[in-house]
């Protein structure tokens, strides 16, 4: 876990222009009040929890990674993170799923790529078992 309790003050997070769920949703080219859209706002509010900043800061173009939000190299936050968001999914996936999208090799992604990444997942995992 990142040591010290300024996660994404370094990227100035909170001094950005603000993003309303509306604009975010539009930003993320998803329609308000689907499941999908419900599941994005819950990432959101999760990475603002984990950042320990405002929602509003946290913008679809967001960097994950260079906002200081999750450290890609550090297993703890990953899984803590995965951990966080498969309680608010219901089994669509597996913390390990989840844990994927955001390792090393995923850094640089923005929170628009990461829930489209997470979404297409799902899709793909129920086009599997619901069939």
């Amino acid at each position: 876990m990142v040591q010290n309790d300024t996660r994404g003050e370094d990227a100035g997070l909170d001094a950005r222009q603000a993003q309303s769920d509306q604009e975010f949703l539009e930003k993320c080219s998803i329609q308000r009040g689907t499941w999908q859209s419900q599941f994005a706002l819950v990432v959101r509010r999760e990475l603002a929890s984990f950042a320990r900043t405002h929602r509003a800061s946290i913008r679809a173009d967001t960097d994950i990674v260079r906002a200081g939000i999750i450290d890609p190299t550090d297993s703890l936050d990953l899984l803590d993170f995965a951990l966080m968001l498969e309680g608010h999914m219901e089994g669509s996936l597996d913390p390990h799923e989840l844990y994927r999208f955001l390792s090393t090799k995923w850094s640089g992604i923005t929170v628009e790529e990461y829930i489209r990444a997470v979404l297409n997942a799902i899709a793909t995992n129920c086009r599997r078992h619901c069939s």
